[in-house]
């Protein structure tokens, strides 16, 4: 069966829709520059053509090409991925006669996967989320008019391994804005990456690590594009309503029982539930991924108050792509990171790395209620 790579597993269900904001693109095309900020409209003949959507754009780093999926009766697929409206900031020919539908999370999602895929690039030469400059899909706008959320897909965002596209819901009353979150198309991207490198298996501690590592480096890209922003704190621009109300942040990497689910900080405080003898399915988020993921989350942002963002980056990279395998657990996970420090870094560092796993401080010991799960897809790494 297919496994989930999802931003969250929440116990709750969400049905009221959220309404996106529609935008004018009649007269101009959305491209963006690597700051973000729209570019000039194309005046050649052959910017004009790409404008109109009669080729598919190619980027050597990846193009990326988004598609409005608020009409597709279920879920996106390579065989319907929805209306394709962007090309690499460019409306496409569809989306010029259906201006309606290059929705705000549309141009959001095209400027965000392109400063997230341009991080990867500028900071490790590393092109598209494949290392091969593959095209990066995205269906938004996903269930917008479903009143029942199909495989829960209308509250999240998720990476289709499978189908190697990303998708992100439309949203409602208490989850939008997921397109729009930098930090949640960095978690999302890293998936890729992961499933291209590491591949790590999405079940307990490895599924936990998988979703460590996309936290990680959805914070890093967040704090590099928004250094004013509170730090190590997961998808708290994405929550509204009620669950604004209970939670700062999906995830708080360094408080990790102050996250909408308390997840545990340290080894001692892992559920039975989520032992050695779990069996993973969709009502246990696969053996705990999204709940185990705090204790890595933790260690990671005792590492980055230590070493610096720049420094860490480097760290977890290099362990994320080259150390890590598909079974690696939290054991193997630390020795690791240890030994790409020892390997790359002075030994006062080392030490300070060596401290934040071993960190048992009551200050994050936490307070984790029984709970179920619902996973909210059923889709994503074979």
């Amino acid at each position: 069966m297919l496994k989930s790579i999802t931003l969250f597993s929440v116990a709750a269900s969400l049905s009221l829709l959220q309404a996106c904001g529609q935008i004018d693109r009649t007269s101009q095309p959305v491209q963006h520059d690597n700051a973000g900020a729209p570019a000039v409209e194309p005046s050649s003949l052959a910017d004009q053509s790409q404008w109109w959507g009669q080729s598919e754009a190619t980027n050597p780093n990846g193009s990326i090409i988004v598609y409005n999926a608020s009409l597709v009766l279920t879920i996106p697929t390579p065989l319907n991925h929805g209306i394709k409206v962007l090309e690499d900031g460019n409306i496409t020919f569809e989306g010029r006669l259906a201006p309606g539908l290059v929705s705000d999370s549309a141009v959001a999602a095209s400027n965000n996967i392109a400063t997230v895929r341009d991080f990867y690039f500028n900071t490790f030469g590393r092109s598209s989320y494949d290392g091969q400059g593959s095209a990066i899909r995205a269906s938004v706008d996903v269930q917008r008019y479903h009143v029942i959320s199909i495989f829960g897909m209308k509250n999240n965002a998720a990476w289709m391994q499978p189908f190697k596209m990303f998708v992100f819901g439309a949203g409602g009353d208490n989850l939008a804005g997921f397109a729009e979150a930098i930090d949640v198309i960095g978690h999302e991207f890293t998936h890729a990456v992961v499933a291209t490198t590491s591949n790590l298996t999405y079940v307990g501690q490895s599924g936990a690590l998988n979703e460590h590592l996309a936290d990680v480096f959805g914070e890093i890209i967040q704090h590099e594009v928004h250094p004013e922003s509170e730090p190590f704190l997961i998808g708290e621009t994405v929550l509204r309503g009620t669950l604004a109300n209970k939670a700062k942040a999906l995830r708080d990497m360094l408080h990790p029982d102050k996250g909408l689910v308390a997840q545990p900080g340290k080894m001692a405080d892992i559920p039975a539930e989520f032992g050695e003898n779990c069996t993973a399915s969709s009502t246990n988020d696969n053996c705990g991924v999204h709940t185990l993921s705090g204790i890595p989350n933790l260690a990671a942002a005792l590492i980055i108050k230590s070493l610096g963002w720049q420094t860490s980056k480097e760290l977890f990279y290099k362990v994320m792509t080259e150390r890590l395998s598909a079974n690696s657990d939290f054991a193997d996970y630390r020795a690791q990171v240890v030994a790409e420090c020892q390997a790359t870094l002075a030994n006062v560092q080392c030490q300070k790395v060596v401290d934040a796993f071993a960190t048992r401080s009551e200050e994050h010991t936490s307070e984790l209620q029984s709970h179920s799960f619902i996973s909210y897809a059923v889709f994503c790494l074979k």
